[in-house]
């Protein structure tokens, strides 16, 4: 029985030794490659991923505003339509201001025909001042989509980043659920 009890203690021990030393292994593994929790990295990942396609969108959508606001600007005389910057979820303050006063000097405008009065020299000094909002507004439309590109073109970067980076997790994964496996036999053998 003492002899039974002896081996007994002494393959605890040498099993804890082993299991000891593979623990210090992974650990070790795991700090070098950098791993911690694939599957939060991973989820992390898809997050990162799923608000750059956002950002994305939105960059699109004031992209798409901008030459809205570009063409109709260069190509129409008429502006009392004009669709806020708002509306796009372009919280700009200037550009705001400028195309809330764009429209109402055009309103002032046709009040003003609508009364007969182009020859009032008011008349005059609103068409003046429709313009130069109008070239105002145009050059800093330059500006936004100019500023507004650049950042959708890094987003985009950053999106093939984390996509290639996805493109990584399987082998990742695969990798530490070998090594776990062969660590795990280690221990048991």
């Amino acid at each position: 029985l003492r002899m039974a009890l002896a081996f007994l203690e002494d393959e605890i021990e040498n099993t804890s030794g082993l299991l000891e030393d593979s623990e210090d292994s992974l650990k070790y593994f795991k700090s070098e490659n950098s791993i911690t929790s694939i599957d939060a990295e991973g989820a992390l990942l898809l997050n990162q991923g799923a608000q750059l396609q956002d950002d994305k969108i939105e960059l699109v959508l004031r992209n798409k505003y901008f030459s809205y606001l570009e063409e109709t600007l260069r190509t129409n005389d008429d502006y009392s339509t004009l669709i806020s910057p708002e509306a796009f979820g372009i919280t700009d303050a200037f550009l705001i201001r400028l195309t809330q006063e764009l429209v109402e000097l055009q309103q002032d405008l046709k009040s003003l025909e609508a009364q007969g009065a182009q020859e009032n020299p008011a008349y005059g000094q609103v068409k003046n001042a429709i313009e130069g909002k109008r070239a105002t507004i145009l050059r800093s439309v330059e500006g936004f989509k100019s500023s507004n590109l650049m950042k959708l073109g890094d987003t985009e970067k950053r999106i093939r980043e984390i996509d290639a980076t996805a493109k990584e997790f399987p082998k990742e994964q695969t990798r530490a659920t070998t090594t776990n496996k062969e660590y795990s036999s280690r221990v048991i053998s």
